[in-house]
């Protein structure tokens, strides 16, 4: 019975940045998915990498840390995934907005983040198709977007040169384990024998640990996106609102829905290199389906041609839904869990594309080395069980 060093269950970028990290790092390695590359969240979301959506603390400094080194990565990729760095620009809409966002803006920047606060006539500059009434934008110049499909490619195509090898089509139905050690993962009537398990399969991973007697709080948390025609260029940089941060800061998903149905609606837009435009975007507990829903897509379609009113008369191509892995506290779970040799690495909401290339390093240092480069107690997998035990 063949015996690689590593199964890595998931597909998406975080399980195929452990495994390109792995198998750069010497160690045979199979990745194993229910269906495809990318075919689950990674694949269904924008490709955003912003720092100032991220909350001042562990994430904004693992985001920066990331940020730092995506360059390197792609250029070791060898690939053009249209990488651009044209920043993130938040609008508000009242003066009230504003000073909502000051302490977060104040604590990203003393962070060491650069972020400008404009008012209406520095907006309109920098994006003049925003509407009259937004009353000031925070902008950060350093944000970037990317292509996360072309991503998701490039590094299990960089993977496999490395010797990577794939099992797609089948779920895992178990992960074996052996004297209180992983063995490997069942696929079909197969046994796919490791030593060493990762678990990076997003809203899917909690079934995998359910009969190991481990329970991990990742629930789903749905979104939609709308896909415009190709359009000329004008989108200068990307663009959120503030309800965009409160939703996904609202951990557990606490924040009552604007427009009820239990579905929050808030304006994110990104032109991508081809000229089409994603424009977002809806936070949703619970739900575990990716059909998508009209009532959300026309929500989301009027706020955004309330902001930016040129969108109005853009037409529609087509759109989808993913399902963000979301923790209680917001933070995803990087470290050993139960068995020795399990691994999980999950739960990054909508911040998968900007911190799974570093989660799948610091992976690799925790499989190869027993620990990692920087301190990972804030992103410990069994902080939940242990806050509920002293409880």
């Amino acid at each position: 019975m063949a015996t690689d060093d590593v199964v890595v269950v998931g597909a998406g970028i975080v399980g195929l940045s452990a495994a390109y990290y792995l198998a750069k790092a010497g160690a045979s390695v199979t990745v194993v998915d229910r269906f495809d590359v990318a075919a689950g969240t990674s694949g269904a979301c924008d490709g955003n990498v912003m720092l100032q959506s991220k909350e001042p603390g562990p994430m904004l400094d693992i985001g920066l840390e990331a940020s730092a080194r995506y360059p390197g990565l792609i250029e070791e990729l060898g690939e053009d995934v249209e990488y651009e760095r044209h920043g993130s620009l938040i609008l508000m809409e009242s003066e009230d907005q504003v000073e909502r966002m000051r302490p977060g803006i104040e604590a990203t920047r003393a962070a060491g983040v650069e972020i400008r606060l404009l008012d209406h006539q520095a907006v309109a500059d920098l994006q003049p198709e925003v509407a009259e009434h937004i009353v000031a934008g925070a902008y950060c110049p350093s944000d970037v977007t990317l292509n996360p499909l072309l991503m998701c490619f490039a590094l299990a195509r960089a993977a496999k040169r490395l010797g990577v090898k794939y099992r797609f089509g089948d779920p895992v139905r178990e992960v074996v384990v052996t004297d209180g050690a992983a063995a490997g993962v069942r696929v079909g009537g197969d046994l796919l024998a490791a030593p060493n398990v990762v678990l990076a399969g997003g809203v899917w991973t909690p079934e995998l640990l359910a009969p190991l007697g481990r329970t991990v709080p990742i629930k789903p948390r749905k979104g939609h996106i709308v896909v415009t025609e190709v359009c000329r260029p004008f989108v200068n940089t990307a663009m959120v609102s503030p309800s965009y941060l409160f939703d996904k800061h609202a951990h557990g998903g606490q924040r009552p829905a604007a427009g009820g149905g239990g579905v929050s609606v808030s304006f994110s837009l990104d032109q991508t290199v081809s000229g089409t435009m994603f424009i977002g975007s809806s936070r949703e507990m619970g739900s575990d389906d990716v059909a998508t829903a009209s009532a959300v897509l026309r929500r989301i379609a009027v706020n955004a041609a309330r902001i930016v009113p040129c969108l109005a008369d853009v037409r529609v191509i087509r759109s989808f839904a993913g399902l963000r892995p979301v923790t209680p506290d917001g933070r995803p779970l990087i470290g050993a869990i139960g068995p020795r040799g399990l691994h999980i690495a999950a739960g990054h909401e909508g911040d998968g594309i900007a911190l799974g290339p570093i989660t799948g390093e610091l992976v690799t240092e925790l499989v190869l080395d027993g620990k990692a480069s920087r301190d990972l107690t804030p992103f410990d997998p069994e902080r939940f069980e242990r806050a509920h035990e002293t409880t």
